[in-house]
């Protein structure tokens, strides 16, 4: 809440540190995804270096688990984080396992983070027509307004619009944009940090 809200960093920071180490992280119970919105703080607060520590001690403790659940909860913050720090390389790499995981669970959430990751490094790259093709393909193929509503798509919409920018559609872009920052501000996901 504080990094949706776009509180001072600092304070936010270290609340979530306390809650990164004081937890073990799941997808499977309540408290347990409260270790990824800890994450997700130091994401926003820029604190890269120790998310990405965590990200991949709880990737490594999954796996040994075989807890493929886990493993895409940790690859939907993973490939956040890469995506953040500029690392599309990577980024690359776990939108697409996460997008293996999420496609065999039905897990919706998993699979908006995999397309709108893999969608933004798509259009770094100038693959504008793959990158259609996936933002704009099923579950995606409706009009703004009625792309699911899941937490997740926040940021397929804003990918959506970042593509429309790029192919020089510059009207289809703010609708993309418009839906992206009502869903956001209906959430109280207010800070720029994060979106």
């Amino acid at each position: 809440e504080m990094g949706m809200a776009g509180e001072p960093a600092d304070r936010m920071n270290e609340l979530a540190e306390i809650a990164v180490l004081g937890m073990e992280p799941t997808a499977a119970t309540v408290t347990g995804w409260s270790w990824y919105n800890g994450i997700r703080s130091l994401i926003s607060g820029e604190r890269y270096d120790f998310a990405l520590r965590a990200l991949d001690d709880a990737l490594e403790r999954a796996r040994e688990r075989g807890a493929p659940i886990d493993v895409g909860g940790a690859l939907v913050f993973r490939a956040e984080l890469f995506a953040h720090m500029g690392d599309l390389a990577s980024g690359e790499v776990d939108a697409r396992t996460l997008r293996e995981v999420a496609d065999g669970y039905g897990w919706v959430l998993g699979l908006g983070t995999a397309v709108w990751v893999l969608g933004y490094v798509l259009i770094d790259r100038g693959e504008l027509d793959e990158a259609e093709a996936l933002l704009f393909g099923e579950p995606f193929a409706e009009s703004a307004a009625a792309v699911p509503h899941v937490y997740s798509n926040v940021w397929v919409l804003w990918v959506r619009g970042l593509l429309r920018r790029a192919m020089g559609r510059p009207a289809e872009a703010a609708v993309e944009f418009r839906e992206c920052g009502r869903r956001a501000t209906a959430i109280d996901n207010l800070s720029p940090a994060l979106l």
